[in-house]
């Protein structure tokens, strides 16, 4: 069978099962070596994780409020989720408390929702 003598069966493989030209065996997916790198990527982030959240602690401190406040937000952020806003927001829930320590010892509270500020701000007490 010569490349002319090759029809589509309709799953864009030839009678032989081979894949037709201009066809992907996967074309919803990625290659193994895609696959590879993206794992690899996966496992440096992991392993680099535990610091970034270090460094997230203790820019909460920062005597920059920007920087303290996207700290602070990130953190509350990947501890409980986004917040819901709106109607969907319950208005007497209690506000949800978290105390962050540091490697120092430092201790930092962080307030978030509750009747007084709905979610909207955050509150930073340093411990």
């Amino acid at each position: 069978m010569t490349k002319a003598d090759r029809v589509d069966r309709g799953d864009g493989r030839d009678a032989l099962g081979r894949l037709m030209p201009g066809k992907s065996g996967n074309p919803e997916g990625c290659s193994v070596k895609q696959a590879r790198a993206r794992e690899r990527v996966r496992n440096i982030l992991a392993d680099a994780a535990p610091d970034a959240a270090e460094r997230l602690v203790e820019l909460v401190r920062s005597e920059n409020e920007k920087i303290a406040l996207a700290a602070s937000c990130e953190i509350v952020t990947r501890a409980i989720g986004k917040g819901t806003v709106g109607e969907d927001a319950p208005k007497d829930a209690p506000p949800r408390v978290f105390r962050i320590i540091s490697p120092d010892g430092t201790e930092t509270e962080i307030r978030a929702g509750g009747e007084d500020d709905d979610g909207e701000f955050l509150e930073v007490q340093p411990g």
